[in-house]
């Protein structure tokens, strides 16, 4: 994983470096850094999260939730789902408050050492054999500590590279936040499949999947990182000026903005729900285990699509840098809700040609309707308040979206697979309501410090970029 992770900092830093001057989206070393940072501290952080999901099946069952233990159950369920429903809300709303409060920075290399501890320390904890009880309440716990991490790295990741972009460039900068998800996720799978396929069954429950783990602790590498090479955030106070600072910015983000904090859960919700159902998660399993495709040929869509997913969501971000978040999230949310309204009769089939097909439409249609977001709520939002808005906004998004469509999928709760689609054509419509009254596209001149970041109607775009 460390290996992973200095190749991909040296290729992302000459990728930027290329052809430096005007009209560049990374011409300057400061804008770099941040965009490294996000881009490193989210997949390094996503990494981590994923880590847990898989090794839930692969590893934690035989380990830490023996059949005959009591309370298994519940403990299993608090481990998967509490992180989503608990602390990654309140995680958003601390570190949110770090951030307008003491700086962009400190709620960064925050949320990355608070993930990377309790990842780090996961694979030291005994197994249930050895002290009972203790270890899985102590994995149970360690989770929930990590789901705080988690919860205000987005946010940090996004306002990090937001504001130090060009003005002109702001879709594009911002995006690479989001694709620390698929990159994470892809090195996850990448890293436990390895070490399962290498070593015996037996070495690999003893301690080899405890490697990867392990391997997580270069979080703290990257928040050591992003302390001494990110630009310090003394610069945007100073713009902003110490009266700007809300002394509790989620009230202020209630009681001034409350149809942007709605906006933003509203855009969430439609962008988790859709990933989860027919652009990855169902789609997926639909196809194992009703459709009938190969597990060897679901195995490649699951390598192939968050690949795919890692270049799509910047070339979309790029879109609306030119046509606007707004035009571009509605074409991407319009693409999916035929995607969803389709899959059945199409999958039903049985071809896997036209499985692949699906699936692969499904993944552009997501990134054209997720690409835009990380701009779009940062824009939503006045800079005294963008961190807690933001992360607000998209937790408490995807508590209502992602988190509670995989319990109601694990729970087998909808009545049939169609269901599905109309669930998903639900959330897409909320997403559609929330577009409809976001505020106006910031103007291409507007600074990152502004404090009510005015705009005039949808922006048109320059002629040139």
């Amino acid at each position: 994983m460390g290996q992973w992770a200095s190749i991909s900092a040296s290729t992302v830093s000459s990728v930027f470096t290329r052809r430096q001057g005007s009209g560049r989206a990374f011409a300057s070393d400061a804008v770099r850094r941040a965009v490294i940072a996000s881009l490193l501290g989210s997949t390094l952080v996503w990494y981590d999260f994923f880590l847990f999901v898989r090794a839930s099946g692969m590893v934690f069952d035989h380990l830490y939730f023996p059949a005959a233990m009591p309370l298994t159950g519940t403990l299993l369920v608090l481990g998967m789902f509490g992180s989503g429903f608990v602390t990654r809300p309140l995680g958003g709303l601390l570190f949110g408050y770090i951030g307008d409060r003491y700086g962009r920075r400190p709620m960064m290399v925050g949320a990355l050492v608070l993930t990377a501890v309790p990842t780090g320390m996961i694979p030291l904890l005994p197994p249930y054999w050895t002290i009972g009880l203790g270890a899985p309440v102590l994995l149970v716990i360690l989770r929930l500590v990590q789901g705080l991490g988690l919860g205000g790295v987005l946010g940090a990741s996004v306002v990090l590279s937001w504001e130090h972009a060009r003005p002109s460039r702001r879709g594009l900068v911002a995006a690479w936040a989001l694709v620390g998800m698929p990159v994470g996720y892809f090195l996850a799978a990448a890293a436990l499949n390895t070490m399962s396929t290498v070593l015996p069954a037996h070495d690999y429950l003893a301690w080899g999947w405890r490697v990867p783990f392990l391997l997580s602790l270069v979080l703290v590498a990257v928040a050591w990182w992003t302390q001494q090479n990110v630009a310090h955030d003394s610069e945007f106070a100073a713009t902003a000026g110490n009266r700007t600072r809300a002394r509790l910015p989620l009230i202020e983000v209630v009681r001034r903005h409350p149809r942007h904090l709605l906006v933003a859960i509203g855009v969430t919700i439609g962008v988790d729900v859709a990933f989860y159902t027919f652009s990855f998660g169902f789609a997926l399993s639909y196809f194992l285990n009703v459709a009938g495709l190969p597990a060897s040929e679901v195995i490649i869509l699951l390598t192939v699509g968050p690949v795919l997913l890692a270049g799509l969501i910047p070339g979309f971000a790029a879109l609306s840098d030119r046509y606007g978040r707004r035009r571009v999230c509605l074409l991407g949310l319009l693409a999916t809700a035929v995607h969803a309204a389709v899959f059945f009769p199409l999958v039903d089939t049985l071809s896997p040609t036209l499985m692949v097909v699906v699936f692969v439409v499904g993944l552009v249609a997501f990134a054209a309707l997720c690409g835009p977001t990380a701009a779009l709520l940062a824009e939503l939002f006045p800079f005294p308040l963008r961190c807690t808005g933001i992360s607000a906004g998209y937790q408490f998004g995807a508590l209502l979206g992602g988190t509670l469509v995989q319990v109601l999928l694990v729970r087998g709760s909808f009545p049939g697979p169609h269901a599905v689609a109309i669930y998903t054509l639900a959330a897409l419509a909320v997403a559609a309501l929330a577009l409809a009254f976001a505020r106006p596209e910031t103007p291409r001149d507007a600074p990152a410090t502004n404090p009510d970041i005015p705009g005039p109607a949808e922006y048109r775009p320059c002629s040139s970029p």
